[in-house]
């Protein structure tokens, strides 16, 4: 029984692992600070945007390569947050990398036809606190917004 229950928090686990995966941590440095961003390296962009609306709720502003939500609750922030999802290109060229996002609709649909190795596709998260500073300085605050992401994503590809 015991083997049981085991395997079982360990297949948990590993599912739980697996999902996470798909959020990246990111340090952008600062003269004076450091902003911890999340990337989303799920297959399904659209459909990540689409839960994510769905699960934070109706958002502040919207635009095809930016969604701002404004005052959410994440369990355990002891603090109202402000959520920015940028959806864009990376383009890495050969002494540089730049990232555009997406303007329109048909700016979307014109960049994806042109992905490439050098070209990707990203979703990048960043939360800030109600006076756009960043908040995300601990390990522990990184654990509780990627829980909270994916839970949110749960299902995604």
């Amino acid at each position: 029984m015991k083997q049981i229950i085991f395997s079982l928090l360990a297949f948990a686990f590993v599912a739980v692992s697996a999902q996470s995966n798909k959020i990246g941590i990111n340090s952008q440095y600062h003269e004076t600070d450091t902003t911890q961003t999340f990337s989303l390296s799920y297959k399904n962009k659209d459909k990540c945007i689409e839960k994510l609306i769905i699960g934070i709720g109706t958002p502040k502003t919207q635009t095809t390569g930016k969604i701002v939500w404004n005052s959410v609750i994440i369990p355990g922030i002891d603090e109202k947050v402000q959520i920015e999802l940028m959806d864009g290109i990376f383009e890495i060229k050969e002494s540089s990398a730049i990232f555009s996002p997406f303007l329109n609709e048909a700016d979307k649909t014109k960049k994806l036809q042109e992905l490439s190795s050098t070209k990707i596709r990203i979703i990048e998260i960043t939360l800030l606190d109600q006076n756009g500073d960043n908040f995300v300085n601990t390990k522990a605050e990184t654990y509780l917004i990627t829980t909270y992401l994916t839970g949110i994503l749960e299902g995604v590809e």
